[in-house]
């Protein structure tokens, strides 16, 4: 198998693991998220039932006057607002599927673990005798990697998942990229194109007036030729 094949083994290993530590990532907010919910609808969901909350409200309404209707309406609205908290908590976790959207996340993720695994596999068995054969497994890889990636389409991640994955694998995922940059310039002859960064308007007012003030120094002998000369030569 020749260079090129291998590293294209070793970019599909890095990007699954991406892909993995992504959705699990995922993963774990969403289920985060649907435990809080779904311990803040019990609890609240007890209270109501119990009638502890009413009893409080009550036991408050004894610290205010009960003759100013402001006070009154402010205990009554009280009363209204946890059962609608509740309401939504489970609406929220009923309407996002969080549980379904967590098992999702972690079935994706568990298959970019598989095809990492086989890359790995493929890399540290391949040879001279089974290059073909080995290939062969690459390209059922590539595939199975692509219905993976469609799957993934049913429980996106966010941006900030994919900073999280992208900086856990940040260094082989550049070492990678580099080797497929160095390849396709031996190979492609491709090179980047570099520009030249040009100064700022601001910048070059600035550099102007220094250059104005540095003069100005000089002239009335307030600084000596060697120090000016040595200012232009810094001034950028």
């Amino acid at each position: 198998m020749d260079k090129k094949k291998r590293i294209e083994i070793a970019n599909l290993e890095i990007d699954c693991k991406i892909g993995k530590d992504r959705h699990f990532i995922a993963a774990d907010r969403k289920n985060k998220l649907r435990i809080g919910l779904g311990i803040f609808a019990v609890i609240g969901s007890a209270i109501i039932a119990s009638g502890i909350g009413e009893t409080f409200l009550k036991f408050l309404g004894a610290f205010l006057s009960q003759e100013n209707n402001k006070s009154s309406l402010f205990l009554e609205f009280l009363g209204h607002i946890l059962p609608l908290l509740v309401g939504i908590s489970t609406a929220i976790i009923g309407f996002l599927g969080l549980e379904k959207q967590t098992a999702q996340h972690r079935f994706v993720g568990n298959s970019y673990i598989e095809i990492a695994r086989k890359s790995r596999s493929i890399l540290n068995s391949i040879n001279e005798n089974n290059s073909v054969e080995k290939e062969a497994e690459y390209a059922l890889l590539m595939e199975k990697y692509l219905d993976i990636n469609k799957e993934g389409e049913a429980c996106p991640t966010n941006d900030n998942d994919n900073k999280k994955a992208m900086s856990m694998n940040s260094k082989k995922r550049e070492a990678i990229k580099s080797k497929i940059a160095e390849f396709e310039k031996e190979t492609l002859d491709i090179t980047e194109k570099r520009y030249e960064k040009k100064d700022s308007a601001r910048k070059l007012i600035y550099l102007a007036l220094k250059f104005r003030m540095v003069s100005f120094f000089a002239w009335v002998k307030l600084i000596r030729k060697s120090d000016y000369k040595r200012y232009l030569r810094n001034m950028r």
